[in-house]
């Protein structure tokens, strides 16, 4: 009785490391938001226990949001694929003995075409190891978001600035000065005749204009004795003076 039990657990412990050493493998695709026009790099990567040498992969998405532009080779040795719009068959594939437990199986190079969402769908035809044997797979899907590229805003005219009458000069401006060269209450200044020395002019106010010349010329009858007979009698005292010399 107790070896039976023995050879029931015994044969339980080697069945759960058949079934732990038998998880399958995953293979996921890349998530990517961008803008109409834009251009982006989605990875397709697998993660395995065990060694893999083939997997055939398709993809499917909206082919009204974006465009599958190219497809190019990761860690695989060799990778074939058929790109129709909204769908692409993936095959990736090893030339020699040894296979991959992971890595990148193919590069999609993806272009927003408009605004929206799509979901990026992946189905495993095929997973093999090296010899040959398919391999239990779980795909892990991904998305691309577009969104409309946002405009840059108008710059605004700048507001004229207007003066208002608190910014205007209320400096008043000065009036001219008045021209102190003439009063109105000046008298103009009293002069000799020319025939007088010219220090005997009187710049005195009209009220004494009378007392003035009365002065000017008792100084000048005194000063100048030949001025009275000058005054008198010019042409004989110049022919006199011309016959004497």
């Amino acid at each position: 009785m107790k070896m039976k039990r023995i050879v029931i657990f015994l044969l339980f412990i080697l069945f759960s490391a058949v079934v732990v050493s038998a998880s399958p493998a995953s293979v996921k695709i890349g998530n990517a938001t961008i803008t109409v026009g834009e251009h982006v790099n989605i990875p397709i990567t697998i993660d395995a226990d065990e060694e893999i040498s083939c997997a055939t992969i398709v993809v499917t998405y909206d082919g009204d949001i974006v465009r599958v532009v190219s497809v190019s080779e990761g860690d695989f040795d060799r990778l074939v694929c058929n790109n129709t719009p909204g769908r692409i068959k993936i095959v990736a594939f090893q030339t020699g003995e040894e296979g991959l437990k992971e890595g990148i199986v193919a590069n999609l190079y993806v272009e927003a075409k408009n605004e929206g969402y799509s979901p990026l769908n992946l189905e495993i035809e095929t997973l093999k190891d090296n010899e040959g044997k398919k391999v239990p797979a779980t795909a892990l899907n991904g998305f691309i978001s577009v969104s409309s590229p946002t405009a840059s805003p108008t710059p605004s005219a700048s507001p004229t600035s207007t003066s208002s009458p608190s910014d205007t000069d209320t400096t008043p401006t000065p009036s001219p000065s008045p021209n102190t060269t003439s009063h109105p209450h000046q008298h103009p200044s009293f002069s000799i005749p020319h025939y007088f020395p010219r220090y005997y002019t009187c710049p005195l106010s009209i009220s004494r204009t009378y007392a003035c010349i009365l002065f000017s010329n008792a100084l000048t009858f005194a000063v100048s004795p030949f001025t009275f007979a000058l005054l008198r009698e010019p042409r004989n005292y110049y022919s006199n003076r011309k016959c004497d010399d």
